[in-house]
């Protein structure tokens, strides 16, 4: 449902999600990922959902260790997704699909799923690095989703803040 969610918003177009990992986990993790053809952009998507009845806070250590795990996983799909990844698993499948494609990728879009609330002490999520691509960093916590329902218009509210003056391609009469 999360993953819908993040589609209905527009952030996301469709994904396929990862029913077997195999190997590795504890150095790298993805759990859905999705190639924007359009964009050129490689969505990889970690999942941090809490099953406790009260989740603690999504701290911006959780948010850095799972961008390390998807950047990990891209550097590991990007090298030799044969013998990093077990054979027939959905994993090295979506490993062996991004190495194929790889030359038309331009753009990573690491994406951060949480049930948890992020932290009072949570800031901004800067850009990521990877080989010389351009990269983002987008947080999905549980009022973000809530803002979203809330809102009941299937899009977030966008904010374009100008310091001074008008900009000339929004001029109105």
């Amino acid at each position: 449902r999360a993953l819908d969610l993040v589609i209905d918003s527009g952030s996301l177009d469709d994904y396929d999600f990862i029913h077997s990992s195999g190997k590795g986990s504890n150095r790298w993790q993805l759990d859905a990922w999705h190639l924007d053809e359009r964009f050129n952009t490689l969505h990889l998507i970690g999942l941090i959902f809490d099953e406790a009845e009260e989740p603690k806070a999504l701290s911006q250590s959780d948010v850095d260790r799972m961008v390390n795990k998807l950047s990990g996983f891209a550097a590991r799909a990007t090298n030799d997704p044969l013998l990093m990844f077990d054979d027939n698993t959905d994993i090295q499948r979506a490993a062996l699909d991004i190495k194929r494609r790889w030359g038309s990728i331009s753009n990573i879009c690491f994406t951060v799923i949480s049930n948890r609330t992020a932290s009072s002490r949570f800031k901004k999520i800067g850009d990521a690095d990877f080989e010389s691509l351009e990269t983002k960093v987008d947080v999905w916590d549980f009022h973000r989703f809530f803002a979203l329902e809330a809102a009941q218009t299937e899009r977030e509210e966008l904010i374009i803040e100008v310091e001074e003056g008008k900009l000339p391609f929004l001029e109105a009469s």
